[in-house]
């Protein structure tokens, strides 16, 4: 029972962001050099170069017109893997809206990037367009304050913030997303 509790306490730990290791050798993440102060809501969207598990580099300009859902996750976060499920179907139920894109985006250090890539097809991800962004490294989430996971950042399809906060997908995400595609 105490050996339960410790690894409970441990998976809380490391999903608010304690304990993170620095990052070492996968795709780089970027952000524009100007991107320095933290973001909010009704702020615009700082620009990114982020990767996916195909080397493919996706800017905030490839979603142009698109109200954007982020989750920032991490592959050593059980929270964030009990959430994705709800995610992946929220987002499932939105594929034929054009108006609107999902993506994934994870923290985790370059030294997990194979177990990053490997997760996506375990954790029924594929339809979705999954980054990566070692927390350490990247402005991208330095820019968003993202020092706990699981983090859910609604951006509208002007590129303004929308929300910076956002609820989980069992906790309203749809409902928000339902009142800004009004």
């Amino acid at each position: 029972m105490n050996k339960l509790i410790s690894l409970l306490l441990l998976s809380v730990a490391l999903c608010l962001g304690v304990g993170m290791q620095k990052a070492s050798a996968a795709p780089a993440a970027s952000v524009s050099a100007d991107t320095v102060a933290i973001v909010k809501k009704g702020m615009a969207c700082p620009d990114f170069a982020l990767t996916d598990y195909k080397g493919k580099v996706w800017r905030l300009a490839d979603f142009k017109g698109k109200m954007l859902v982020i989750d920032f996750w991490a592959t050593w976060c059980g929270v964030c893997i009990a959430n994705l499920p709800s995610y992946a179907a929220l987002a499932a139920s939105y594929k034929d809206d054009s108006r609107i894109q999902f993506i994934t985006v994870s923290i985790d250090t370059r030294d997990a990037y194979k177990h990053w890539m490997y997760s996506l097809p375990r954790y029924h991800l594929m339809d979705l367009v999954n980054l990566i962004c070692p927390e350490t490294e990247s402005e991208f989430s330095q820019a968003f304050g993202v020092r706990g996971v699981p983090r859910y950042v609604v951006i509208g399809a002007d590129g303004t913030i929308l929300d910076d906060q956002a609820p989980t997908p069992h906790d309203g995400l749809n409902d928000l997303i339902k009142k800004y595609l009004k």
